[in-house]
């Protein structure tokens, strides 16, 4: 219950930061785009290392790792609410909230 109420709260506090950021326009419909190209290239260069580290975790750590298991490695990757307190964590980071005033939004 409690893992629950930390992911409702965490999803919430990032869907208020979004909204606000759209409201105040620091946000524009590139941006979408950019974040989809930025989802896909992180997704394929994933899939990429697990490719080339399959034969290597399997010659020499003797593992009966299947080509199912390596994918499902590979797409599971970094998902749901500790990605989310990453980049939550971004406002909180002085040296980040400092370049977002010299430079702005995209930051």
């Amino acid at each position: 219950v409690l893992v629950w109420i930390a992911n409702t709260l965490i999803f919430t506090m990032l869907g208020i930061l979004i909204v606000d950021l759209i409201k105040n326009e620091q946000i524009e419909p590139v941006d979408f785009l950019w974040a989809f190209l930025g989802y896909l290239a992180i997704n394929v260069i994933r899939f990429l290392v697990i490719a080339l580290s399959f034969p290597f975790f399997r010659r020499f750590f003797k593992t009966n790792l299947t080509l199912k298991e390596a994918f499902v490695a590979a797409f599971g990757g970094l998902r749901g609410a500790v990605g989310l307190v990453l980049a939550l964590s971004i406002f909180q980071d002085r040296t980040l909230q400092e370049m977002h005033e010299t430079y702005g939004a995209k930051v």
